[in-house]
């Protein structure tokens, strides 16, 4: 996830204005009013959790690494017309504006405020905006997707961050045999792996848990946003700058993997 400035000593520029706010066990998390690009961002302590746009025209518009195009585009594009899809993080919810008619997206979020916030308009709209049918469950996903009576999902999608670091708890051995368990003969298990830290690349782990399984992976850059030239801003703080993701995928079907390798870029590994 993108990340704010480190410490509250550090200057926060005025066009940034806290709406909301809740203190939970896993810290604060807020709403800001991005009053340049007119946009709210979910924040929790200091780190993005995706953004949305206000005005009327762009409420649909997939923002942060989700843009079209992206890996996380891609993934819900090749997904089945009537896919089931899973969710492992709900943040401000920006997934949903990807899910297609016939689609069901189940999002699953521990932190109750976040579910709160993404859930209410006032804030953020891509929840009861979507296209598809959009679920959010309270709790921890490995506890959730531990339960059969939760189904077999077409895609999961790993998207749990603590922090601006991928959550460990979802990288392990056991969290990677649910996953792989919880998906179709043809499903996919996609791991969002993008991180701030230098040189951490969580690729070849993943592989090395797919144990000879198909996988293949993508880097992506977003296109920069129209912005005003004149206007200097903080690049931490420009919602226009572009956004570098990456994500990893693996499938017991090696045709399950085919459209994102021949239709959107990806690797195999």
């Amino acid at each position: 996830m993108s990340e704010a400035p480190a410490n509250d000593d550090e200057v926060v520029p005025l066009f940034y204005r806290e709406v909301t706010a809740r203190e939970t066990a896993w810290g604060r998390v807020s709403v800001v009013h991005d009053t340049v690009q007119r946009a709210h961002i979910l924040v929790n302590n200091h780190t993005w959790h995706g953004w949305q746009f206000l005005d009327p025209q762009r409420l649909d518009e997939p923002t942060s690494y989700y843009t079209e195009g992206s890996p996380a585009w891609a993934l819900v594009a090749t997904a089945p017309p009537r896919a089931r899809i899973a969710v492992a993080g709900l943040g401000a919810g920006v997934m949903a504006s990807l899910a297609a008619p016939g689609h069901t997206m189940v999002f699953y979020e521990l932190d109750d405020a976040v579910i709160e916030l993404a859930r209410d308009p006032q804030w953020f709209s891509f929840l009861t905006r979507s296209r598809g049918h959009c679920e959010v469950r309270r709790g921890d996903v490995l506890e959730r997707l531990a339960d059969p009576t939760e189904g077999l999902f077409d895609l999961v999608a790993v998207d749990a961050f603590f922090g601006h670091a991928v959550s460990d708890e979802v990288l392990d051995a056991r969290a990677f045999a649910l996953f792989l368990e919880r998906t179709t003969t043809h499903g996919v298990v996609a791991f969002h792996i993008t991180s701030t830290a230098a040189g951490l690349d969580h690729r070849p782990w993943l592989a090395s848990l797919a144990d000879g399984l198909p996988c293949a992976w993508c880097d992506h850059t977003s296109a920069r946003l129209d912005h005003d030239p004149d206007l200097a801003i903080d690049e931490r703080f420009d919602l226009s700058m572009p956004v570098e993701s990456r994500w990893m995928a693996v499938s017991r079907s090696a045709d399950a993997l085919a459209p994102l390798v021949t239709r959107h870029g990806w690797t195999r590994w």
